[in-house]
Formats: C-alpha cells, sequence, structure tokens
C-alpha cells in the first residue's frame, strides 16, 4: 500500500472546493501566482510568530501603546525583509473594502492587520502552553494522516484554549464559522495530547482591514 498523504486543512479546502486546481498544485505542483492580499498575509504572520516568543512581551505592549508597529526598528526591517522576499510592493495601494474608505499601502495595511491580531487578546491572561505548535496525526482506522500548525495554546483552570489568526476581508459565518475543518483539525490534535482537558477554540480572529 501507498504512503498516506498528510492532509493539511487548505489541502481538504482545496480538493473539495476544486479537485482539478488540487491535482495542479500538489500533484503536477504547478507555480501559483501568488496575490497581494496573500503575501500581506505571510508578512504579518510571520510578525505574529515573532512576537509570539515571551521574550518579545515588550514589543506588543509597546506596539499597543503606540497603534503601530512601524515605530520600531527591528519589527519594521522584519517587515521589509520578508516583503521583499515574498515579492511585495509595500508602497503599492491597496483598494477599500467599502467606498467610504481610501486607498493605503500595502505597509499600511500589513500595520493594521498586526494591530488588530496583537488587540485580540494576543498576550491574555492565561498560560502560554505553545506557539506554532505542529502536529502529525495518523489514524488506522479509520485510514487517514492529517497535519499542521496551531498558532498559540494557553490554559486556564478550566480548559486548553486553541487561538489561531487568520488573514480575511471577512470574519467567518455559518457553516464556516460552525463546521470549520479547521477548527476540528485542532481540536482533534489537542484532544490527543490532552486527553481529560476541556478544549475551546478561538479559530475566526478578523486579521484585515480596519476601515
Amino acid at each position: 500500500m501507498s504512503e498516506l498523504v498528510k492532509l493539511s486543512a487548505s489541502r481538504i479546502k482545496t480538493l473539495q472546493s476544486c479537485s482539478w486546481m488540487y491535482y495542479c498544485n500538489y500533484n503536477l505542483k504547478l507555480p501559483q501566482k501568488n496575490n497581494s492580499g496573500a503575501m500581506r498575509g505571510t508578512v504579518a504572520h510571520l510578525i505574529f510568530e515573532v512576537l509570539a516568543n515571551p521574550r518579545h512581551e515588550h514589543y506588543v505592549k509597546q506596539i499597543v501603546k503606540n497603534g503601530t508597529c512601524l515605530k520600531h526598528k527591528a519589527i519594521f526591517r522584519l517587515i521589509m525583509k520578508a516583503a521583499k522576499r515574498e515579492g511585495l510592493d509595500l508602497d503599492e495601494m491597496v483598494p477599500p473594502l467599502k467606498k467610504s474608505s481610501k486607498e493605503i499601502t500595502n505597509l499600511k495595511c500589513i500595520d493594521e492587520m498586526i494591530l488588530v491580531g496583537l488587540k485580540f487578546d494576543f498576550i491574555g491572561d492565561y498560560k502560554l502552553i505553545g506557539s506554532e505548535w505542529e502536529f502529525d496525526i495518523i489514524s488506522e482506522e479509520p485510514k487517514y494522516r492529517i497535519g499542521g500548525f496551531v498558532d498559540r495554546i494557553f490554559k486556564d483552570k478550566k480548559q486548553m484554549i486553541i487561538r489561531d489568526f487568520k488573514s480575511s476581508k471577512k470574519a467567518f459565518k455559518g457553516e464556516e464559522l460552525e463546521s470549520n475543518l479547521q477548527g476540528m483539525m485542532y481540536s482533534l490534535a489537542l484532544r490527543k495530547k490532552y486527553k481529560k482537558q476541556k478544549i475551546s477554540l478561538q479559530l475566526c480572529v478578523k486579521i484585515g482591514r480596519a476601515h
């Protein structure tokens, strides 16, 4: 029997939406044209990974207090470096989500995205258990293999808290919120590791334009 393919939430979602796209992306491995929205999300997510380190908690507090991360030279340099690696033009103008809004640059949009994420209880009053926690689950009955990374895991007296940051123009709603495949995979992974703990999922963090 051939080796089980490890499926991520994004792989499964691609397969559900279009089997041909899945075949092109993961079997033929055709190059994918990236867009500025996806690249902004990648850059912002990198900053979250860095700031998730408990040693950088003072950066988080300063950024929230100042209302921007662009005043912090180290963070600004990291944004510039990550954007260059992604091929993202930070001076490119981003179309507004609402007619009443104004265009802003990719750099300003990333700054807003980061600020929104940090304001959402990024540090919190809970005990931080792990950041970028990787899981790889292999099941024999039924037969499957899934894997991925959980952004942040907290623990309080009553439960384990999964917190995952999403870059999206819209907050999740309806079936995407109630039956979120990625959320269910994360919950399953933590259930296997922390069998007696109650699991709470906070997946639908909106990281988009603040306008």
